[in-house]
């Protein structure tokens, strides 16, 4: 029987979604408490791998037990022996199609980030401190030309591995979460490894006046990694929600 779950994370504590030998990793941890209440070896698939620090408010896994339990308690036994950093926040029976990365049709990220001359404590390590003012409107203005199908290959690490850097952004906006508090959200139907760092860097480029929308927009048709905005720290990085056609809603 197959399984289809939403869990929520903080990243601060583990080397990303992917098991990695000697290190503490999500992976590991939703691996490790399966067993723990099912007696089973499974393999948890995800809708995407989170690097070091990201953190997830709706990340999707999925896995399969030889012996069928009942969701709602399997959840809370989960949930019991899960670190409290870690925890399932919905868990349901699904298609034996069904796999969380290869079903998945779009992914909404978020990264947060902060204007502040102060460090904030309970935003440490949760979101990026902008410690001078930056035009938000400008970066709003220049989230419209990031909408489309385009080859991002300015906004990928050079290490990635990847040669095929098209990909389709559907929306992408800076929200306002609270007082001089704000996300950049964006969606599409795939991301590079540090697209959204790499964008975010750039778009900040923009905010300091350093960057305009036009030179944005020759940065994405140059291609050049070198022409773009700095990586920035995971820590303000958020999975969103993951949004699969055959369940028709957000996870």
């Amino acid at each position: 029987m197959k399984y289809y779950g939403v869990i929520e994370y903080i990243g601060t504590g583990y080397h990303g979604f992917q098991k990695q030998e000697g290190l503490p990793t999500v992976q590991q941890c939703l691996e490790q408490a399966i067993k723990k209440v099912t007696g089973e070896e499974v393999m948890v698939e995800a809708s995407g791998r989170t690097d070091a620090g990201v953190h997830a408010l709706g990340q999707v896994v999925s896995f399969a037990l030889a012996n069928e339990k009942q969701a709602y308690a399997l959840m809370r036994s989960l949930n019991f022996f899960l670190p409290k950093d870690i925890q399932f926040l919905k868990l349901q029976k699904i298609d034996d199609a069904f796999h969380a990365r290869f079903s998945a049709k779009r992914k909404t990220y978020m990264y947060v980030f902060y204007v502040s001359k102060t460090a904030r404590p309970f935003l440490e390590n949760r979101a990026l401190q902008i410690p001078k003012e930056i035009n938000i409107q400008a970066m709003q203005q220049a989230c419209a030309c990031l909408v489309g199908t385009k080859d991002w290959g300015a906004f990928v690490a050079q290490n990635s591995g990847k040669t095929d850097f098209v990909r389709t952004i559907y929306e992408a906006h800076i929200e306002n979460l609270a007082e001089n508090m704000y996300a950049f959200v964006v969606t599409g139907n795939g991301f590079l490894y540090n697209m959204v760092r790499i964008l975010m860097g750039t778009l900040l480029q923009v905010g300091k006046g350093k960057l305009t929308v036009q030179d944005l927009e020759n940065v994405i048709k140059q291609k050049k990694r070198t022409l773009a905005g700095e990586t920035v720290p995971p820590y303000g990085l958020y999975l969103k929600n993951v949004v699969y056609e055959s369940l028709d809603e957000k996870a």
